[in-house]
């Protein structure tokens, strides 16, 4: 299987929004049909419904994280229908600090469990404390080879009004990290986080941490996703008859016919 690939990221803060938030993809990118879309989602409140254009979103039950008020993280997922464009839009059922960061990824198997190895998370995170700053991921197993890993978390953070938000030290081997943190003065904000990694052979992927260098103690939400691409062909070879014909000679040779299964 080939690895799926990041093609574009998207963030979009506010600081309790009355309208929408509005995501413009990274490189002026836009969905095509299959892509997958993944949504890390977070509101400075407990049960804020997001709505976006169709197709809608599945989402993912909230996670709660403790805070003055609680935060509220969700993770959601749709396939692209090819027609987003260059933006697209999440509406908040309350206005509340709000982020949203995202990921646009092509070459996922949509078409087999949407794309995912193995159970679609029905939560959104393992909610802890962090130690040291870590904020650990709990291992998932894969049953494919070369997914696509996706770290996803949510932060408690007070941010002064700024999307910045803390700093975070992307986990060992990921890349194509986006943040971006609400950017509400006097609560404990939300701020979310995702990153992504090639992986290879199947098997436990082991906890993953990223670190949060600003305040080594935030509560917190993180998850493990793994994306599959489509299987790889296997070419079977079969002797086949053919009819072989020369001037003069009429006679019967045998060919080989090669077809591709999946």
């Amino acid at each position: 299987m080939a690895t799926p690939t990041i093609i574009a990221t998207g963030s979009q803060t506010g600081a309790n929004p009355t309208g929408s938030l509005i995501i413009t993809w990274s490189g002026s990118n836009s969905p095509q049909l299959n892509d997958l879309i993944l949504v890390y989602a977070a509101a400075s409140t407990s049960g804020i419904t997001w709505t976006t254009t169709s197709p809608a979103f599945t989402w993912a039950t909230n996670a709660p994280v403790p805070a003055t008020p609680v935060d509220d993280y969700q993770f959601g997922y749709r396939t692209a229908a090819g027609t987003e464009g260059t933006t697209l839009t999440f509406t908040a059922s309350g206005s509340h600090a709000c982020c949203v960061t995202t990921l646009l990824i092509r070459g996922a198997n949509v078409g087999t469990n949407n794309g995912f190895d193995g159970t679609i998370p029905s939560g959104s995170g393992t909610v802890a404390t962090a130690s040291s700053g870590i904020i650990s991921a709990p291992s998932i197993t894969t049953s494919n080879s070369n997914d696509l890993l996706v770290y996803m978390a949510g932060i408690n953070v007070l941010t002064g009004n700024t999307s910045v938000g803390d700093t975070i030290t992307i986990p060992s081997g990921f890349s194509n990290a986006v943040t971006i943190a609400g950017t509400a003065s006097t609560t404990s904000d939300p701020q979310c986080y995702m990153a992504s990694k090639a992986l290879g052979a199947p098997g436990a992927t082991g906890a993953i941490t990223a670190t949060d260098t600003t305040n080594t103690t935030r509560n917190y939400a993180a998850l493990l996703v793994a994306i599959s691409g489509p299987p790889t062909p296997t070419q079977v070879t079969t002797p086949g008859m053919e009819d072989v014909f020369e001037p003069g000679i009429i006679g019967i040779g045998q060919a080989m016919s090669t077809t591709n299964t999946w």
